[in-house]
């Protein structure tokens, strides 16, 4: 009775081994491609990684050697990859060109990055804000022009909106404007929105013109 059990698990054991075999003759492929997919990819992964990461740092190095000698042709030759990197040089450009008082190339800069798709409206207005800074400066535009610069970014829901009204409240104390411009600056100073800072400055200039200190 022992033999006969034991003859039948050999049996039993070589029947399974037989079927394993042959599984993994017909399947067996199936989990190797698994194990060099997963080699594969991990690989990738880690040279996508160091890839990215040399770009960054070549990037990085060339704008630090740009801006070190306020070089915007150095920085016009960089080559970029995404909109972000494209938004991030024309400002670089556009402020090294400002410092070096050339106004007209600086603002063509910002212009090239108002016309940039894709990029976010916070992005969009904070390029306008900019460009209206540098239209003021430039000084060649009547004070109701100047004015109107700023026009489009003082509407509610503008993320410079109350900078904006602050430059519109300094267009208003040059034109002599001075109620106006006291109750631009009072709305500023009461506004939910505004920093500590900006009402800081805007209420001591309110005061300095003659407005009520009690108007918080």
């Amino acid at each position: 009775m022992s033999n006969n059990e034991s003859f039948i698990q050999e049996v039993s054991e070589e029947v399974r081994r037989d079927r394993l075999y042959r599984i993994l003759k017909k399947w067996g492929w199936i989990g190797i491609a698994v194990i060099v997919a997963l080699v594969g990819g991990a690989s990738f992964n880690e040279w996508n990684k160091d890839s990215k990461m040399n770009s960054a740092r070549n990037l990085g190095d060339r704008v630090l050697s740009a801006v070190a000698n306020k070089d915007p042709i150095e920085l016009k030759d960089i080559e970029i990859s995404n909109i972000s990197q494209d938004m991030f040089i024309k400002n670089l450009l556009s402020a090294i060109l400002l410092s070096d008082n050339k106004l007209d190339a600086s603002k063509m800069a910002l212009e090239e990055i108002r016309d940039i798709p894709g990029i976010t409206k916070t992005y969009r207005e904070l390029n306008a804000f900019k460009l209206g800074l540098l239209v003021l400066k430039e000084g060649n535009l009547t004070g109701d022009e100047r004015f109107s610069v700023f026009e489009g970014l003082v509407e509610p829901g503008s993320p410079f909106r109350l900078l904006a009204k602050e430059q519109q409240a300094l267009i208003l104390i040059e034109q002599g404007k001075l109620e106006l411009a006291i109750k631009a600056l009072t709305e500023i100073s009461v506004d939910s929105e505004t920093t500590a800072s900006l009402k800081r400055r805007v209420t001591q200039l309110r005061i300095s013109l003659g407005g009520d200190p009690n108007d918080q």
